[in-house]
């Protein structure tokens, strides 16, 4: 008995030493406080950037058509260090759009054309938006810039749209319920994140 008292007390410091005492860092964290983008409290670092967008929409709800028709004036910020020669545009009603992937079934009541933007102006040159440099895939519309945003520097969009509301019931974030009840989400061409 006094032997195995003997090798617990032995063995216990050891055990005591052997455990980690540092909290595990992800990689990418780690990275981000070497770059000055985060601190290790939590906070952003001083070489922290976001960029950001003001919007302007003015949008109109035909109910007879069930069709939404919006207009949006955007001014675009480039905070990062980069000098940006594309601006990605969000598309959400594309989801509905016939022929595109998704991973969810939609009731076939609700396919459409897509989002039809109808014009587009940046910077106050206007967009061919048939334009083979233009890619489109899913609910992406990535435009190639005639002029490079650099960083620090601001882009001012001008676009009008419109697109056919879902109608048959999915509740998924957008559509129209009974009667005079309309459930309008991610309704405007939106300026995705870059980082």
């Amino acid at each position: 008995m006094k032997r195995l008292i003997f090798m617990i007390a032995w063995i216990m410091p050891f055990a005591i030493l052997a455990q980690e005492t540092a909290l595990y860092e992800p990689v990418n964290y780690r990275q981000a406080v070497i770059n000055g983008t985060r601190s290790r409290d939590g906070m952003p670092g001083p070489n922290y950037w976001q960029n950001h967008a003001d919007y302007d929409i003015a949008v109109r709800l035909d109910t007879a058509e069930k069709r939404i028709y919006g207009k949006e004036s955007v001014t675009y910020y480039n905070k990062s260090p980069d000098t940006l020669t594309n601006i990605v545009i969000r598309l959400y009603q594309n989801r509905y759009k016939e022929g595109a992937i998704r991973d969810m079934v939609v009731h076939p009541g609700n396919i459409h054309q897509g989002m039809d933007l109808d014009t587009m102006i940046i910077n106050g040159q206007g967009i061919m938006l048939n334009s083979n440099e233009i890619l489109s895939n899913g609910t992406n519309l990535s435009i190639p810039l005639n002029e490079p945003l650099p960083s620090s520097g601001k882009l001012n969009l001008y676009c009008e749209w419109s697109y056919k509301i879902p109608v048959e019931p999915e509740f998924r974030r957008t559509g129209h319920y009974k009667d005079n009840a309309w459930f309008i989400g991610y309704f405007y061409p939106q300026i995705a994140v870059y980082d």
